[in-house]
């Protein structure tokens, strides 16, 4: 089931059909832990008017995001890379605070997949 605003459950299961519940456990760790600071690197950039740190930081938020189905997060990251390629900074700031609600409600989706990986 994949929805814009959450978790696409397929990506989860192709993860436990790849590598078993702890390889999707995982990646979803990953996620957690690389996000946060990504996302703090991306706001740097706006803060500095850095396109390119921006772009840097937000490239692989949305690689991690499709790894684990983080539909929303992901599309929210490729908009914001794209704005920052073009140096086009007007709706960024915007965006990044659509991309921090949007992991917020992700994760908790996430951590309740990740709990029934344990189970």
């Amino acid at each position: 089931m994949s929805d814009f605003t959450g978790l696409d459950l397929a990506t989860i299961e192709k993860l436990k059909q790849l590598g078993g519940g702890p390889f999707a456990g995982q990646m979803i760790d990953l996620f957690f832990q690389y996000l946060p600071g990504k996302l703090a690197e991306a706001k740097a950039g706006l803060g500095g008017g850095d396109f390119h740190a921006i772009q840097q930081a937000v490239h692989p938020i949305k690689s991690s995001a499709n790894n684990v189905g983080a539909v929303a997060v992901r599309e929210l990251a490729r908009q914001i890379e794209q704005l920052a390629l073009d140096k086009n900074g007007e709706t960024i700031p915007a965006l990044l605070h659509d991309l921090e609600e949007a992991y917020a409600r992700v994760a908790v989706q996430l951590k309740e997949q990740r709990a029934g990986l344990e189970a």
